[in-house]
């Protein structure tokens, strides 16, 4: 239906074409008639061209596919029902969408077709595989889990780094002020930001991974110094390097 689209756009942008071209050779015969007859051709050969442009532009965004998690990572026990991906081919779906469940359902139907299968790798893959590696955390986790589907746990991606230098020195700038015994407005936001969450207990508090709940950094509940802020930061950094 998308690919349609887009051959509709581009036939239009050539309409659009064949307006504007018609109505420059009407200038150069000279003829009166001709020349008021090319004001309308001029006209209605942007309006087609303008027109052609913007359904492909369209064409082009609802062919994208993105990610997300319908309940914004509150239970990350149940990504299977919860992590989903906008479906534009609705090839898995007939509502535009499908969850992590679904996906492997589709995908177990056409696992013992090759050629079907690389269809929708390619269809799917590529899209999904600049999600895991250019999105935001939530976005590259999400896709990560749809592509282990996919591609049968052997993800084809280029060796890459967990975490970029720039993703670094955000973490450390925000615990750059210290501990003050819980996280501050800027340093929760980071937190969020790369999958951890804080939580107080008794004489300490816990950072966490929400990727893998059981990873966990203690931290003092009471305010402490620089230090302490840096060694929270090098932890954190730590983890990410090894898990992403």
């Amino acid at each position: 239906m998308k690919k349609g689209l887009k051959k509709i756009s581009i036939l239009i942008i050539l309409a659009g074409f064949f307006f504007i071209l018609n109505s420059s050779f009407a200038i150069i015969t000279g003829n009166v008639i001709s020349k008021k007859v090319d004001v309308l051709d001029s006209f209605i050969g942007i309006m087609f061209l303008v027109s052609g442009l913007a359904l492909f532009v369209v064409s082009e965004l609802e062919s994208k596919i993105s990610v997300y998690d319908a309940f914004k990572g509150k239970t990350p026990k149940r990504k299977e029902e919860f992590y989903h991906m906008t479906d534009p081919s609705l090839y898995f779906s007939r509502v535009g969408n499908v969850s992590l469940n679904e996906f492997k359902r589709g995908v177990k139907e056409i696992e013992n077709d090759p050629e079907l299968m690389q269809l929708v790798r390619e269809e799917y893959g590529s899209q999904l595989l600049e999600k895991e590696s250019k999105g935001k955390l939530l976005e590259r986790n999400i896709a990560e889990e749809f592509l282990k589907v996919l591609y049968s746990g052997k993800i084809p991606r280029e060796k890459k780094e967990l975490i970029t230098k720039e993703e670094i020195s955000e973490i450390r700038r925000a615990f750059d002020s210290g501990w003050a015994g819980t996280p501050n407005i800027k340093q929760s936001r980071v937190l969020k930001e790369y999958g951890f969450a804080y939580i107080p207990k008794s004489g300490h508090g816990e950072i966490y991974s929400k990727k893998n709940p059981n990873i966990r950094i203690l931290a003092s509940s009471t305010p402490s110094d620089v230090n302490a802020g840096k060694n929270v930061a090098r932890q954190i950094v730590s983890l990410l390097k090894k898990t992403g």
